[in-house]
């Protein structure tokens, strides 16, 4: 389903139906000016690294597209892994990927895993009885 935007701020408290869902307007959502910027970044540490593979390990010819089925690039999850004590930039990702930074509360994550097993199915089916406007 098509998304049409606006330059125009939303009013607080509107219905918005962006792809067919929809949503209340409040003043914590970005505006698309706000988001703008956002189109020109990108994770550099993973591009980096991606890069870096395929200098290594180049991809089969004509697998350069993700939904190429015909030459699949294998296991980039194994070859990162492979790849990440023998070069810097792999390595760094694999540093990012697989430390549990400090911040993280793991009580509130048991707490959020409860919380959707318990809501989830409810929340989900409840979600075709909002507004269309």
């Amino acid at each position: 389903m098509a998304c049409s935007y606006s330059d125009e701020t939303p009013v607080e408290g509107a219905w918005q139906k962006y792809w067919g869902t929809g949503f209340k307007w409040t003043s914590k959502h970005l505006t698309p000016q706000q988001l703008r910027p956002f189109i020109y970044s990108y994770d550099t540490i993973a591009t980096e690294a991606i890069e870096r593979l395929d200098e290594i390990v180049p991809p089969p010819e004509g697998a350069m597209k993700p939904d190429d089925v015909k030459k699949p690039r294998g296991d980039m999850y194994e070859k990162i892994k492979e790849y990440a004590i023998k070069d810097e930039k792999i390595g760094r990702l694999w540093s990012e990927v697989c430390t549990v930074p400090d911040w993280v509360d793991w009580g509130q994550i048991e707490r959020g895993q409860k919380a959707l097993f318990r809501y989830g199915g409810p929340a989900v089916i409840a979600v075709g009885d909002i507004p269309n406007e």
